[in-house]
């Protein structure tokens, strides 16, 4: 089990606003994070996963793309003859998002989730994988839905 809480006071930075840079004096936020990370079987892992972001209401900037709160659900499990599957399943809350003309739109909560197959020999891996598997439509900035299903080889070394 891990907990961790957080406080952000950022101070005097610059952004871009509405086609021209601004100086954003204040922005306060919190959080906290909580993670727990089980075996409920040999060889199984499942971790599940939880996050809350808040910040001050009189703050000169408004945070955008970060959801209020989030969850992840990840197992890992064997197959047999050493193939690994891997299931990650996460939630993104509502959200702000800012368009080029400086206006805030509201992005709706989404699910997604992620299929992964892996087989290592020796220091190779080879890792197979479906992301977005339901095909969510999910954006993850205003103006930009993020792509279907992607499909996906990876083959990786270590030394």
């Amino acid at each position: 089990l891990e907990a961790s809480l957080f406080y952000n006071a950022a101070r005097d930075i610059i952004d871009l606003q509405a086609g021209r840079y601004d100086n954003i004096y204040r922005v306060d936020s919190w959080g906290a994070e909580l993670n727990l990370l089980t075996k409920p079987l040999p060889d199984w892992e499942l971790n599940l996963g939880y996050a809350l972001l808040k910040y001050r209401s009189g703050s000169d900037y408004r945070l955008t793309e970060s959801a209020p709160q989030s969850a992840v659900i990840d197992l890992n499990m064997p197959l047999g003859y050493g193939v690994k599957l891997n299931l990650n399943s996460g939630w993104t809350d509502i959200r702000f998002s800012q368009d080029s003309f400086g206006g805030y739109h509201l992005l709706p909560s989404y699910w997604k989730h992620d299929l992964s197959l892996s087989r290592q020999w020796k220091h190779t891996r080879l890792s197979l994988g479906l992301e977005n598997l339901l095909d969510a439509n999910y954006f993850t900035e205003y103006g930009y839905p993020a792509p279907g299903r992607d499909f996906f080889v990876k083959l990786s070394q270590s030394f």
